[in-house]
């Protein structure tokens, strides 16, 4: 998803009769999220910098039934988060922003979330996701998961969402989030390579898109089409007196490798491993790249090593390795050559390994080949894209290079004012729009690029993303099969590097 900064945002959506005032202040978010699970109005008495928990690395601790990590699995992703119908939230003039430090280690924050999860079921980081009626991890008790509990009917008006690493608000009831650490200072040395890893140096926003509002269909942001049915939509939502500025974005397009049966090679965090940033001659060509690695590819393929042993000791006995890291094994799976194994635990079903899996290893896949790549020593990166001519082993060892995404596989985008998707009886009126910017590249160079293989004369080329959209494009108002009402709207646009440079912001509408 985007990472989006909001510094003026004045949202209104649909009135409420609910009854019942509350006063919010700052010390009300000190613990964590304020969850809104009762209707009523909330109204904030002053300005609030989120960083919550600063004694323990902006972390909730686990085993807090208020937080339950089934849901807060990633840390605090949002500062309030409305559970229940018939809800006004009265900003009051003030404004609700995250605290820099707190910005800096939580990278997919929102000011305000709509629901009492970041996530539905199979759809976000599904490898790290928790679905209706599992256990809930961490309590202790034989706690369940329970039914999404989401906003309806919810009036949020006058204040401003501030400085936010994701997005002010989320019309659409479900988003992501994703939670890093700083590292300590202790060990010098560590400390510079993880600013060279993880340092911005164009100090703004770097994923694949920013958009000032969204209002979306259930489900994944950038799917055009509604795969949980034509009644399961957004309506009725009414958006007016509402400014939309100073949106600036920087997108970095992260070069990535897939597996044939498309799987990416990704780290815990379902984060593509940045293959570009750990070849030894920056891709001038195949033959000669050589892993060269860092701190955070070093710990990934120990880690997935570890998967395997964990899971054969533990899970099952094949010698295949972890069904879930191993991602060299759905071709061989239907023939049985993993099927023959030794059940370490036969009291665990298929639903206690998954959840070993996203409690211990999460997201984290790469193949053999990829593995021995970086193990062995000399091993030359062009091997794994040679097609060979068996069909299974073909299956196995052949690899692609994937592009025209962000470091969580999203397809780049750009910048967007308004998005509007699956949405029906829309209403805009007095919306102002200015100082959209981006600063990204349309693409990354070594996705242009072409290479040729010395044993059979193949021709390597990158595979793009599916979407019509660039990194460096800047869009105002988006529409995806929609029923918009439009009232008086300005639209200006300052932008900086655009693919689509001109006096006005663009409009675009997919049908």
């Amino acid at each position: 998803m985007a990472q989006t900064l909001l510094p003026t945002l004045a949202l209104a959506l649909l009135p409420t009769l609910a009854v019942g005032v509350t006063e919010l202040y700052a010390r009300d978010f000190v613990n964590g999220t304020y969850r809104i699970t009762t209707p009523g109005v909330y109204r904030l008495q002053e300005d609030v910098e989120f960083a919550p928990r600063a004694d323990n690395d902006y972390w909730n601790v686990p085993g807090d039934p208020h937080y339950p990590m089934s849901a807060y699995y990633l840390g605090f992703f949002a500062a309030i988060t409305i559970e229940t119908a018939d809800v006004e939230l009265d900003l009051n003039g003030h404004t609700i922003k995250q605290g820099k430090e707190f910005y800096l280690m939580q990278r997919f924050w929102n000011a305000i979330q709509l629901a009492d999860r970041a996530f539905v079921d199979n759809q976000g980081v599904a490898s790290l996701n928790y679905q209706e009626k599992d256990k809930i991890p961490w309590l202790g008790v034989d706690a369940r998961v329970a039914g999404m509990r989401s906003a309806r009917n919810a009036f949020i008006h006058d204040g401003i969402l501030g400085l936010s690493s994701h997005s002010g608000i989320h019309v659409q009831l479900f988003v992501d989030d994703h939670m890093g650490r700083v590292l300590s200072a202790d060990d010098a040395t560590l400390l510079v390579e993880a600013k060279h890893l993880f340092g911005n140096r164009a100090r703004l926003p770097d994923g694949a898109v920013l958009y000032g509002i969204f209002i979306n269909h259930i489900g994944l942001p950038h799917d055009q089409e509604n795969f949980y049915g034509p009644g399961v939509q957004s309506r009725d939502v009414i958006i007016r007196n509402t400014v939309v500025t100073n949106l600036s974005i920087a997108p970095v397009e992260v070069p990535g490798l897939q597996t044939a049966d498309g799987t990416f090679v990704q780290g815990i965090a379902r984060d593509l491993i940045r293959i570009f940033d750990i070849v030894s001659d920056d891709f001038r060509s195949l033959v000669n790249a050589r892993y060269k690695g860092n701190v955070l590819s070093d710990a990934y393929f120990a880690f997935w090593k570890l998967s395997n042993e964990f899971y054969e000791a533990r899970v099952y006995a094949s010698g295949c390795g972890n069904f879930g890291s191993n991602s060299t094994l759905p071709w061989t799976l239907w023939k049985g050559q993993c099927t023959g194994g030794t059940r370490r635990d036969p009291q665990l079903t298929g639903r206690d390994v998954a959840l070993l899996q996203k409690k211990y290893f999460g997201g984290i896949a790469m193949s053999h080949d990829i593995f021995k790549w970086a193990t062995i020593h000399g091993s030359s990166l062009h091997k794994i894209f040679i097609s060979k001519p068996e069909a299974g082993a073909r299956r196995q060892s052949k690899h692609y290079l994937v592009c025209d995404m962000d470091t969580m596989f999203h397809a780049m985008h750009g910048v967007v004012g308004i998005k509007v998707s699956w949405t029906s009886n829309a209403t805009f009126s007095n919306i102002s729009m200015s100082n959209l910017i981006n600063k990204g590249d349309d693409h990354h160079w070594v996705c242009r690029q072409e290479y040729r293989l010395p044993e059979n004369g193949e021709d390597v080329t990158a595979v793009s993303a599916p979407t019509p959209m660039a990194g460096a494009d800047i869009h105002g108002f988006e529409i995806v099969k929609s029923q918009v009402l439009w009232a008086t709207t300005n639209s200006s646009d300052s932008s900086d590097h655009a693919s689509n440079p001109s006096d006005e912001v663009a409009a675009t509408a997919h049908c």
